[in-house]
């Protein structure tokens, strides 16, 4: 038989190899549904001024360096701000092994990137925009 069991190995590693690219295609596709959803969960805390609700969706390490208290005074001197992030909408998510990067606009039409991580199976706000790393820089604990 010309071409033996080679070429059919090959072609069937190339099956499998289109098979792999399209299963983790559909769970980057779910993690950005995901975390799209979260973001979104948290963006309508945001705009009812539901502190605890938008601090719970933060990941361990913002909650880490930020007491739910100062995350509640921060929305309250920067409501502005918050209420442009809650606004905004997302454009494109990209993942890696370990977040999703959402692109998004707020009501004023500038672009961020909102970064997402996994936690018991939802996901969490790792940080949006400026705001939330400003806070988390200017801490007056004293918490890394």
């Amino acid at each position: 038989m010309r071409g033996g069991w080679m070429p059919a190995l090959a072609g069937l590693a190339l099956i499998l190899a289109g098979g792999c690219a399209s299963s983790v295609e559909q769970e980057n596709e779910a993690a950005g549904r995901g975390a799209t959803k979260a973001f979104e969960a948290y963006a309508r805390a945001l705009r009812e001024g539901d502190c605890p609700a938008a601090y719970a969706l933060l990941s361990p390490n913002l909650r880490r360096r930020a007491t739910p208290e100062e995350f509640r005074g921060h929305y309250m001197a920067n409501r502005e701000h918050y209420l442009q992030m809650a606004a905004s909408k997302v454009e494109k998510t990209l993942y890696d092994d370990f977040r999703v990067a959402l692109k998004v606009t707020d009501g004023a039409g500038v672009l961020e990137w909102v970064f997402m991580v996994p936690e018991n199976g939802g996901w969490r706000v790792d940080d949006a925009g400026r705001d939330l790393a400003e806070l988390c820089r200017r801490l007056p604990s004293g918490r890394p």
